[in-house]
């Protein structure tokens, strides 16, 4: 009986453990957007061909076209003519369009809806026998919008109520390639709070500020303060660099200083704004008769 007594107060004591541990989580807030790590997705597609074992096949004299379907999967908005699609890894001789805009916009996606979509035609061509590597190289304007829910502002670091001030907080991004992964406030001189952001590119291109920037070392994307009343700055004046597929930092300090009998908590909005480049490729078997 003893030992089943035990068992009953272990028993108690872990509910009531796992009770406080749910309370605490429940009051982890949740992101109003969607979420995820991509932008525009892009397949290469040969229409008139067959893919056999994974392998695209036509026949010799056979007129194919080449076609790049869009597909946003992330949460800003491409307008028409804004994706540029470059093509590669096929000579002009062939005679498909070099170079092709979107030509109508790509939505971003909602809880409600799926992403915008739409098809760039390069035309059609033919092929002799052998082997035929075709690429698109394809760039778009992007951007990522991101949100401290609960900054701690206070006047007095010594008042332990409602909030603290030095520790991590909680951060949300927007569906987009450049993720926000960390948010830590701080104080900075005086009295005034501080945030430093952590800043990834979670996708498989490249990011840049201008549209021809690209460079396989270091990513650069562009930086807009949402909310009134702060500053930031990062590696350059307006840009966080991300290097070698590490992490970027972005600081951001209050103008001014806090009053003393400051005690409260609101939100801090920013957006980050880019051009994201990547690439998507095929190989083309020509078969003889």
């Amino acid at each position: 009986m003893k030992y089943c007594k035990y068992l009953l107060i272990a028993f108690i004591i872990s509910v009531i453990f796992v009770a406080g541990c749910a309370k605490e989580e429940a009051g982890l807030l949740e992101s109003h957007w969607v979420g995820g790590t991509e932008g525009i997705y892009a397949n290469l597609v040969i229409a008139g061909a067959e893919t056999v074992e994974g392998l695209t096949k036509i026949w010799e004299g056979d007129t194919f076209s080449v076609e790049l379907e869009l597909e946003n999967k992330g949460e800003y908005t491409v307008p028409a003519g804004e994706l540029v699609a470059t093509l590669a890894g096929i000579a002009p001789t062939y005679g498909l369009a070099p170079e092709l805009t979107n030509p109508n916009e790509l939505g971003k996606i909602t809880e409600l809806f799926p992403g915008g979509q739409g098809v760039i035609d390069f035309g059609d061509t033919q092929a002799e026998p052998g082997y035929l590597t075709v690429m698109m190289i394809y760039t778009y304007p992007y951007e990522t919008e991101f949100e401290v829910p609960q900054v701690c502002f206070k006047g007095d670091l010594r008042d332990t109520r409602v909030c603290n001030v030095a520790e991590d907080k909680q951060v949300f991004s927007s569906g987009a390639p450049i993720q926000v992964i960390k948010a830590v406030e701080g104080t900075a001189e005086g009295r005034k709070v501080k945030v430093l952001f952590d800043i990834i590119n979670a996708g498989v291109g490249s990011a840049s500020v201008t549209r021809d920037g690209f460079t396989p070392v270091y990513d650069d994307v562009g930086y807009e303060i949402l909310s009134d009343g702060w500053e930031c700055r990062s590696t350059r004046e307006g840009v966080v660099r991300i290097v070698n597929g590490g992490v970027g930092k972005l600081e951001c300090t209050l103008k001014d200083e806090l009053p003393e009998e400051a005690l409260y908590m609101k939100n801090f909005e920013l957006k980050l704004k880019y051009f994201y480049e990547d690439t998507t490729h095929t190989v083309i078997q020509v078969r003889a008769y």
